[in-house]
């Protein structure tokens, strides 16, 4: 059984560098990225890229994607689309942002952004099943999802003496979300906090239209070198 906490203050570990999953009913997802790209602009004080991926927004709504001005947008059609979007977020100027919709992101996404220069964003009305820094549910959340996203890694009977129902009760009159992370833990299972998950205003000034050019040129050639 693994070793977890249960803590339940205010979450507040550094999200750079972090593989991030936020999860919720489709309504408030987009919220939910906006909250933690909030608080990583903080912590990057602007520098660096934005990168939004979108592989399968199924029924998610993406007016939430306009609040935000993104350095590039890759729709994930075919193996072609991912190389592309792959060797953009390499070559673009650190730190870098991702933000995955979609399902779990493929093996070559993955280790392209296990770099501490480059935070990675899930957001899905789904847990999941891979290695993960943190979770960040939303306050609506189905007790059941949560349960999903907790048993494999804090383990069943630590779940259990979460007293789920209550917590949720009392997180959802303070109008704030669960998350589990392991970021800083030293117990293998991890712990579990609240979050702030309303706040979402993020301002970054977008790449100049030559510089964005010039760069999925470089990009373009490097993938389909002229002969």
């Amino acid at each position: 059984m693994n070793d977890a906490v249960v803590r339940l203050e205010g979450f507040a570990s550094p999200l750079k560098g972090q593989r991030l999953w936020v999860c919720g009913p489709p309504s408030t997802i987009g919220k939910q990225i906006l909250n933690r790209l909030t608080v990583l602009e903080e912590e990057l004080l602007g520098r660096g890229r934005k990168v939004l991926l979108i592989q399968n927004q199924r029924d998610l709504p993406m007016r939430w994607s306009q609040k935000t001005q993104w350095d590039a947008t890759f729709r994930i059609r075919e193996t072609q689309d991912l190389r592309l979007s792959v060797t953009y977020i390499q070559n673009a100027a650190k730190p870098v942002r991702v933000v995955w919709i979609g399902d779990e992101p493929p093996p070559t996404l993955l280790a392209a952004v296990n770099t501490s220069d480059i935070t990675f964003i899930v957001g899905s009305t789904s847990v999941p099943r891979g290695v993960w820094s943190a979770i960040f549910w939303h306050t609506t959340t189905d007790q059941g999802l949560i349960e999903e996203g907790l048993g494999p890694r804090m383990g069943g009977p630590t779940v259990q003496k979460l007293n789920l129902p209550s917590v949720l009760r009392e997180l959802s009159a303070s109008n704030v979300g669960l998350v589990w992370s392991s970021i800083g833990e030293k117990e293998k299972g991890g712990s579990v906090y609240w979050y702030d998950a309303e706040e979402e205003t993020v301002t970054n000034e977008p790449m100049e239209p030559r510089e964005m050019s010039g760069l999925l040129r470089e990009i373009a050639d490097s993938i389909c070198p002229k002969e």
